[in-house]
């Protein structure tokens, strides 16, 4: 699985995800610009994808990202100067991440897992596998990080398998996204779903303008 640079005319060609979940992964050298835009991207992407000029994005009473009047589902992440959004026909939810801080991640990896989940000498990317794994989870359910991040045990791999997860007796299929220069992203969906990573290379109108 590879990155595949995508152009406004060929996002307006792609029609809506069939059985699969598109991932659009955006940079800009303004941190956090994209953050201000990241609803307005979402629905920009939905309506470019469904031809429904009508979707908006809203939020529901435990802050998850929804559609509305459409099947599908949204998820979003920022960090950086990126922002990602997913939009699958299953549920889905997506983080990506990059180490903040090179003194502390060791010690924030020992307090959100069991030690049993615990690789023994972690890398940063290990690290950035695992946060990034157990928050595109944590997305999907009620509560979000409330739910309680150790309570999520994801599988001590950084391989780009699928790997199923069970949550309360709900399962997840989890995978590492393509790396992004030093940042580590994860996938996660209720579904086995082919996963299409795109790049976009042109600014959309709604951030360009704003």
């Amino acid at each position: 699985m590879k990155w595949h640079l995508l152009s406004l005319t060929g996002l307006a060609r792609l029609g809506p995800p069939e059985g699969a979940a598109f991932v659009f992964l955006m940079e800009d050298k303004r941190p956090g610009f994209l953050r201000s835009y990241s609803r307005a991207v979402a629905e920009y992407l939905a309506r470019c994808l469904t031809g429904d000029a009508d979707l908006r994005l809203q939020k529901d009473s435990y802050g998850r990202p929804f559609l509305t009047g459409s099947r599908l589902n949204v998820s979003i992440s920022h960090s950086g100067r990126c922002l990602m959004i997913a939009i699958a026909t299953a549920e889905v939810g997506v983080d990506i991440e990059y180490i903040r801080n090179s003194a502390t991640w060791p010690d924030l990896y020992r307090w959100i897992n069991c030690p049993e989940d615990c690789w023994s000498t972690p890398t940063e990317q290990e690290f950035l596998a695992c946060w990034t794994a157990k928050e595109s989870i944590l997305k999907m359910l009620p509560g979000g990080f409330d739910y309680g991040v150790q309570r999520v045990s994801v599988p001590t791999s950084a391989s780009g398998a699928w790997h199923p997860v069970w949550v309360d007796e709900r399962r997840f299929y989890l995978r590492l996204l393509p790396c992004w220069k030093s940042m580590i992203a994860s996938i996660a969906l209720t579904d086995l779903e082919v996963v299409l990573p795109f790049l976009l290379t042109s600014p959309l109108p709604e951030v360009q303008n704003a």
